[in-house]
């Protein structure tokens, strides 16, 4: 690894760690945008939802439909959520996975930097 490399690295890290340990003042409220495409219909969800397996990727579609329908709004089925800088710290003390451990695996590989992008053949 160049210097350079190195320096960026570093510079990465330190900056990861202060963003969580300080966290920032911000907050992200629930969304969704619904867009008409050439092909398809698009759905733009910002929502507390996680999906992990088959069901639950069949309830945010349904959640989904029924904000096209509008048979259901996000303030109706998430009253009052917003993900804001205390969401940001009490998850960071919850889970340790970082960024930095796949910087650094990219960096042990002698992969790019993430800022420049890599075509795929």
């Amino acid at each position: 690894m160049s210097a350079e490399q190195r320096l960026y690295y570093d510079t990465v890290f330190q900056i990861e760690g202060r963003l969580i340990r300080d966290g920032i003042d911000h907050q992200v409220s629930l969304s969704w945008k619904w867009e008409r495409l050439s092909c398809a219909t698009g759905l733009s969800l910002v929502a507390p939802l996680e999906v992990r397996n088959e069901q639950e990727v069949a309830e945010v579609a349904h959640l989904a439909r029924n904000l096209i329908l509008r048979k259901t709004k996000l303030s109706h089925e998430f009253p009052g959520f917003v993900y804001d800088r205390a969401c940001w710290l009490r998850d960071q003390s919850r889970e340790r996975t970082t960024v930095s451990s796949s910087l650094a695996m990219m960096a042990c590989e002698g992969s790019r930097s993430p800022s420049v992008s890599e075509e795929q053949p």
